[in-house]
């Protein structure tokens, strides 16, 4: 269960640092509303809830893997996002979208590899 809520915590951060490190705001759709409405702060108060989340976790279950496996989830949604970005060419919600399901599955998987 600890690793489900790192898990989630982490992919929800995904989207929000992935536009901010992209840094390209125009298009249509939700994706260029989305990153349009994100700044710097709350990509800094994400991370901190986030982070606060999967410590937690890691902490309740005293176990080292939940961590791990959460950043490289967090990880490989990023990276997967800002290639999906470039690849699609803009932001759009189904490529931000993608990155969450991959940071969440990437994060689980990585943590019962790492049990």
């Amino acid at each position: 269960a600890a690793a489900v809520v790192a898990a989630a915590s982490v992919a929800r951060l995904v989207p929000v640092i992935a536009v901010i490190a992209a840094g390209d705001r125009r298009g249509q759709g939700f994706g260029a509303w989305f990153a349009r409405s994100v700044r710097p702060p709350d990509a800094i108060i994400a991370m901190a809830i986030a982070t606060v989340i999967v410590a937690a976790a890691s902490i309740a279950v005293a176990s080292w893997a939940v961590g791990a496996g959460a950043i490289a989830g967090g990880l490989v949604g990023i990276g997967a996002t800002l290639v999906l970005i470039r690849a699609r060419g803009g932001l759009d919600g189904d490529g931000l979208g993608s990155g969450v399901v991959l940071a969440g599955m990437t994060a689980l998987v990585a943590t019962a590899l790492l049990t």
